[in-house]
């Protein structure tokens, strides 16, 4: 179902690694942290991908 295509999507999008862009390293430099490598980020994306959160298009 879309739901499942959906989900697939967004876990297709999360190992992007965008280091080696210029304004990407000059971001992770300036704050000090990957902000792709935090627990933060990671639980987002299982919550996007779970339908539980409030940004979620499953949510509703």
């Amino acid at each position: 179902d879309w739901a499942e295509g959906l989900r697939q999507d967004i876990f297709d999008g999360t190992p992007r690694d965008y280091a080696g862009d210029p304004a990407y390293d000059l971001y992770v430099q300036a704050r000090g942290v990957d902000p792709q490598q935090t627990k933060e980020h990671h639980k987002l994306m299982r919550r996007l991908a779970d339908g539980t959160d409030e940004t979620s298009i499953t949510y509703l």
